[in-house]
């Protein structure tokens, strides 16, 4: 059976202990080190004997306050009105980048939890309303800031819409304050601001069967690349400058205004997208050899299989 505490004596059952005698055992407890070791030593056991049974339940509510805690943050960002997409930045990196638009297009994610706004998403809303856009870097600020960077295409030359029934050019707005390009995949670009573009080439589009519009995929990029490649092949094999790039969409072909060296002298090479660049720089290179360029007054058609036509 367990020992019951202890407790001190009645008053009555004291033995009457003198003064000289409590004098005499506290100096004998004084000049003695090991009782008051040992008095020590008992009173560090007791308390590491209650840490030892305090730890146990200590560390079980630690966890249970840290989980909850976890818990109310994450609902915190989940659910409140605070951590909300309030604010959507746009980094410019081109000056034809409309910033408007670029708003506009990205108006949706308004009021979008910013952790579950994805870089595809980004891109898609742009896409549907700006083609040219190539790629796009988005930067979360909590609790509320989005930070969008749109890359767009390079331009690689400047358009000029003709009438396919007059073959000339035409103002593309009344007021003649806008500049249309196009863009290296083909997409018909148009900005409000005029842009300095002496340095791109100049390409007609005729031959459309509805006027293009901003936004059009006017040319694939195999039919550029072929175009670039005539040219490059005229150039280097020849010496032949292109002054103008004329391109019929209906027809899949393009002509090239060529000028030989320093002459004055300009003649159309007519080409299509269904002859390889080899086989046209082949058979323009049997006319000079046969005829001669002399000959040639206005064009040389490179289209046709067993001949070539010239004027």
């Amino acid at each position: 059976m367990p020992l019951k505490s202890a407790r001190r004596l009645p008053r009555r059952y004291n033995r009457p202990v003198s003064k000289q005698m409590r004098a005499l055992v506290a100096r004998r407890r004084g000049k003695h080190a090991q009782f008051r070791r040992q008095k020590f030593l008992r009173w560090w056991s007791r308390v590491r004997s209650t840490a030892s049974s305090m730890r146990v339940y200590l560390l079980r509510w630690m966890l249970v306050g840290i989980c909850a805690a976890g818990v109310v943050v994450f609902a915190y960002l989940l659910f409140s009105p605070v951590v909300r997409v309030h604010e959507i930045s746009v980094v410019r990196t081109d000056p034809r980048l409309d910033i408007g638009q670029v708003q506009t297009a990205l108006a949706p994610l308004f009021g979008r939890h910013p952790f579950f706004v994805s870089r595809l998403e980004v891109y898609q809303l742009l896409k549907s309303r700006m083609p040219d856009i190539t790629l796009v870097q988005v930067e979360k600020a909590y609790p509320d800031t989005l930070r969008v960077t749109p890359q767009l295409e390079p331009l690689v030359a400047r358009i000029t819409i003709v009438s396919p029934d007059e073959e000339q050019r035409e103002p593309v707005t009344a007021s003649g304050a806008w500049s249309n390009f196009m863009s290296a995949q083909g997409w018909y670009v148009q900005t409000a601001t005029p842009q300095e573009a002496n340095d791109l080439p100049e390409l007609r589009i005729v031959d459309w069967g509805a006027r293009p519009v901003p936004g059009d995929h006017l040319l694939p990029p195999p039919f550029l690349e072929r175009m670039q490649a005539t040219e490059r092949a005229l150039e280097t094999q020849f010496g032949h400058t292109t002054v103008l790039r004329s391109v019929y969409m209906r027809g899949q072909e393009f002509h090239l205004l060529v000028q030989e060296g320093s002459s004055e002298k300009r003649i159309s090479l007519w080409c299509d997208t269904r002859t390889s660049v080899e086989e046209h720089i082949l058979r323009y290179r049997l006319f000079l050899q046969t005829i001669g360029i002399e000959a040639v007054e206005e064009y040389i058609d490179l289209r046709l299989v067993d001949r070539v036509v010239y004027k």
